[in-house]
């Protein structure tokens, strides 16, 4: 475990040894937009309003001497810098999306000022998919694009499109969470404009199921 400024609870016990590794402000959020998909430097910054580049600088490097995150060159045609998980750091998914659903009992409306993503929402799907399905389908909102690789046994959640996609949901950043979240039934969400689907429209009953939706 890094050391540096961190502090230990100083005790043998693995909710303090957890703790002491991603309780520090911040840490698991970025655990949790990593969890998106390998991002830029400049990407983890602007999606986490608050956090200063001098904190974000000091909280990765602690991630990566405690072998959480690892800094790579994507390949071309974008050989851009990122950060990403490690294996050690993908084995945080179990902790986020346990905190995400205890966490969103005390959720009512977003607050004016509370900023949104879609892809923190559709990381709670993970929990919720019933599996036996092979298609990708992509998410555009007006602030990010996602896409939903569902496969036999799991579904892989990362931000970005994919050319693959059979099926393509454009809408706002509510409206798209609605679709999956409620309150409001997906078949009111295409009747008012509020969600349009392209592709593959055999795909759409079956992303339905998929998720025990209505």
């Amino acid at each position: 475990m890094s050391t540096g400024s961190k502090k230990s609870y100083l005790q043998y016990c693995g909710v303090a040894r957890t703790l002491d590794l991603v309780g520090e402000r911040w840490t698991l959020l970025l655990v949790r937009d990593l969890l998106l998909g390998p991002q830029r430097y400049s990407d983890l910054l602007d999606g986490l309003p608050g956090l200063t580049t001098n904190l974000l600088a000091r909280r990765l490097k602690c991630m990566e001497e405690d072998g959480l995150v690892e800094k790579v060159k994507l390949p071309p045609p974008n050989p851009a810098k990122v950060y990403r998980l490690t294996e050690l750091g993908r084995e945080l998914e179990p902790l986020v999306l346990e905190a995400c659903e205890w966490g969103n009992r005390f959720m009512a409306q977003p607050a004016p000022e509370e900023q949104q993503n879609l892809g923190w929402s559709l990381l709670r799907l993970k929990r919720r998919y019933k599996g036996n399905q092979n298609f990708v389908v992509e998410l555009r909102a007006p602030e990010r694009i996602f896409h939903i690789a569902l496969r036999l046994n799991g579904i892989q959640v990362h931000q970005g499109g994919n050319p693959t996609a059979e099926l393509i949901i454009t809408g706002s950043t509510m409206a798209l969470h609605q679709l999956f979240f409620g309150p409001t039934r997906a078949s009111d969400l295409i009747g008012q404009g509020e969600i349009v689907a392209q592709g593959e429209f055999g795909r759409w009953p079956r992303l339905m199921a998929a998720f025990g939706l209505a």
